[in-house]
């Protein structure tokens, strides 16, 4: 779709690095929408995705392999879909 067209696309690679780029005050008011929080039940606990969010953080720009590490205890499926979801809300940015 010509709508999508300025969207990159590529899978997720476990080399690939993530930082935090919202405040705490923006991921709470992200929180707060029904439209982003729509689906909770296929992504991690929210007190994971804030662990999750509090080291990366704290890490600078870990790769997503090294998020992946840290958190393995974690259901996989459901950690990939919840970086991939915070990357989409701008949570986290690549690089």
């Amino acid at each position: 779709f010509s709508m999508y067209a300025s969207f990159p696309t590529a899978p997720l690679k476990e080399t690939d690095r993530l930082s935090v780029i919202a405040s705490s005050d923006e991921i709470k008011l992200l929180w707060q929408h029904n439209i982003n929080v729509h689906g909770m039940d296929i992504l991690l606990h929210p007190d994971d995705l804030t662990a999750i969010i509090n080291w990366t953080s704290s890490q600078g720009s870990p790769s997503v392999g090294e998020i992946l590490a840290k958190f393995s205890t974690l259901d996989t499926g459901k950690l990939w879909r919840s970086l991939t979801w915070m990357l989409k809300l701008g949570i986290m940015r690549l690089g």
